[in-house]
């Protein structure tokens, strides 16, 4: 069996695996692929995108050391992951004990902006290419208006990912965090008061993972109490999202220089169902002027990410824009959320960057609206 998948390994892995050693359980599963074409070629497809990025993206990854294996930049980590999960199980039997595989398992401490820059909690998007929590001030001259603003959220999160459960129903990740969001906008002027906030959000995120031919499917459940401290109300919220990834779609899922233009771009779309309600003795929430909110309805992230010499000034930027649109359905009537940002990243590792960032439309968890742009300077964990 071994002597007659020499031929397929050099010519699918380039001749790197058969030096690695692999185990009959792998050259099971590499027989199997061998003997059909679609998978032949998608693996081939994987591999290239692996072992040839491109001369840029290799410089970026370990200038220190190019001869040194890469793997994709920006590439969300649950690619490569669940591709070790299908390598790791033998077809027919079942591992008495999980095997850990994932290179973020424990707890961690998460500091960004809002969820939107947290990816998943398994393994966040990296530092240097999320939006910090921001803390920033402008002075508007014309209107003797001073505007200090502080905007984040911290998270403690704890993660596992394993191989093949043993129930099909099991999921093969999950993660748990708790978190605390502030935001906050300071109007100096009388005038500009109406456009003051003081939110502070506090609660609990589950997330379970489970694999797809194509990729995997995510849902994480979020549960919280916020304050409006402006017009002293307490509302209670629950948010459940899907996250889709699907590798053939390019689903949370890199294109790597689209039509040889040096940028890696990167969707990400998920579907929320979120519902709130008021906990206090007055008040009603700015969603729809009622005690209760039902919003149901898609949102899109898109990430930019410059793919050029690490001297150059673009190689410390990405930029992503995201839009949620949603059905409010105890009143009948759509409403929608615009967020964008450019980072700017000023030490390597991206602890800190300068941003601008722009907000339009309804507040996630208070249902004030807020049309504001900010220059300000970030920091992340």
């Amino acid at each position: 069996m071994k002597r007659a998948l020499v031929p397929i390994l050099f010519l699918a892995f380039g001749g790197t695996a058969w030096s690695a050693g692999l185990t009959d359980a792998e050259l099971k599963v590499l027989g199997e692929i061998a003997r059909d074409k679609e998978k032949l070629a998608d693996a081939r497809k994987r591999l290239e995108i692996v072992r040839s990025p491109p001369a840029e993206k290799v410089e970026r990854a370990a200038p220190a050391a190019r001869s040194s294996t890469t793997k994709p930049v920006y590439a969300d980590r649950f690619g490569d992951l669940v591709r070790k999960q299908e390598v790791a199980r033998e077809p027919g039997v079942v591992a008495a004990k999980p095997t850990e595989f994932s290179p973020c398992a424990g707890f961690k401490f998460l500091l960004r902006q809002d969820w939107k820059d947290i990816g998943f909690l398994e393994c966040p998007q990296s530092v240097d290419k999320a939006t910090g929590a921001e803390l920033a001030f402008a002075n508007d001259i014309a209107n003797h208006n001073r505007i200090l603003s502080a905007n984040g959220t911290a998270a403690l999160v704890y993660s596992s990912l394993t191989s093949d459960p043993p129930l099909w129903w099991t999921p093969y990740y999950t993660s748990f965090a708790t978190y605390v969001t502030a935001n906050r906008t300071t109007n100096s002027s009388p005038a500009f008061a109406s456009a003051d906030v003081e939110k502070l959000a506090y609660g609990a995120a589950l997330e379970l993972g489970w694999e797809t031919s194509g990729g995997a499917n995510y849902f994480r459940i979020r549960g919280d109490q916020v304050e409006n401290n402006l017009k002293g109300t307490m509302s209670a919220t629950a948010t459940a999202e899907f996250i889709p990834v699907y590798y053939p779609l390019y689903i949370h899922y890199p294109i790597i220089r689209p039509g040889g233009l040096p940028v890696d771009i990167r969707f990400d779309p998920k579907l929320l169902v979120q519902y709130a309600q008021i906990t206090g003795t007055k008040g009603v929430l700015d969603f729809n002027g009622l005690t209760r909110a039902l919003r149901i309805g898609p949102e899109l992230s898109v990430y930019l990410f410059p793919e050029v010499d690490p001297t150059n000034l673009l190689s410390r930027m990405h930029a992503n824009l995201t839009y949620h649109w949603a059905y409010e359905t105890y009143s009948g009537k759509p409403i929608d959320w615009l967020q964008a940002a450019i980072i700017y990243n000023i030490d390597d590792a991206g602890h800190f960057a300068l941003s601008t960032t722009y907000k339009r439309g309804r507040d996630e968890d208070t249902g004030s609206f807020a049309h504001v742009y900010r220059i300000g300077l970030t920091g992340k964990i």
